[in-house]
C-alpha cells in the first residue's frame, strides 16, 4: 500500500509540474486526497483509545505516551515500532517493564502482539512509546503526533494529547488486555 502511494503522490507531482495544466493540477490534487484517505482507511481495523502523555520537566529528556490499541480484524497484528515527530524528539521506541528478581526494569522490545478481536494497553509501568532525547519539554495542553508501525509495513497516526502528571485521560478505554506477554524482547534498559 506504501509503494501506491508513492507512486500517487509521484504522478500527482509530475502533473502538477506540467506547465499550464489547470486540468492536470486538479487531478492531481484530487489523486493526492484518494491516496492519503485510502491509506488512512487501510489501518481502520486499528483503533486508538485513550492516548496520553505526561508533561515534562525541563531536566527530564524522555518521555513516554500510553493508550489502548484494539485489533479489530480477525487477524493477528503486531506493533514494530513507532515515530515521533523530529521537533518533539530524536526517536521513539517500543518499552516493556518487567520484574527482574525484586527490581523492576525497563526494557526496549521488539515488538507488541495483538492478537485478532483484542486490545492491548500501553501504561505507566507496562507497554509504553518511550520518546528518546526530548527536543523541549512536554507541556500540558500540546499534542504530539506520533506514528505506529506495523510488521506487514502499515502506519497508523496518533494524536497524542500531554496531560498534567498523575492525571488521567478524559476518555477511558471500553475493553483492554493487560498482558505484558504480548512483546518480543530485545534490549535490557535498567535506566533513562
Amino acid at each position: 500500500m506504501l509503494r501506491l502511494l508513492s507512486i500517487a503522490l509521484s504522478l500527482c507531482l509530475l502533473l502538477i509540474n506540467l506547465p499550464g495544466n489547470a486540468a492536470a493540477e486538479d487531478m492531481a490534487k484530487t489523486m493526492a486526497h484518494d491516496a492519503a484517505h485510502d491509506a488512512a482507511h487501510d489501518m481502520a481495523y486499528i483503533e486508538i483509545t485513550a492516548p496520553y502523555s505526561y508533561a515534562t520537566s525541563a531536566s527530564q529528556k524522555n518521555g513516554a505516551a500510553f493508550f489502548t490499541v484494539t485489533n479489530t480484524s480477525d487477524k493477528d497484528v503486531t506493533i514494530t515500532g513507532a515515530a515521533a515527530e523530529n521537533d518533539i524528539a530524536g526517536h521513539a521506541e517500543l518499552h516493556t517493564h518487567i520484574m527482574d528478581g525484586d527490581k523492576m526494569m525497563m526494557r526496549r522490545v521488539d515488538g507488541y502482539d495483538i492478537p485478532a478481536g483484542q486490545s492491548i494497553t500501553l501504561e505507566p509501568m507496562g507497554h509504553h512509546i518511550m520518546l528518546m532525547d526530548l527536543k523541549t519539554p512536554l507541556k500540558t495542553g500540546d499534542h504530539l503526533a506520533l506514528t505506529l508501525e506495523f510488521s506487514n509495513g502499515d502506519t497508523k497516526p496518533v494524536d497524542v494529547p500531554v496531560i498534567a502528571p498523575g492525571t488521567k485521560p478524559d476518555s477511558s478505554p471500553a475493553t483492554t488486555q493487560h498482558s505484558n506477554d504480548n512483546h518480543h524482547d530485545s534490549q535490557d534498559h535498567s535506566h533513562h
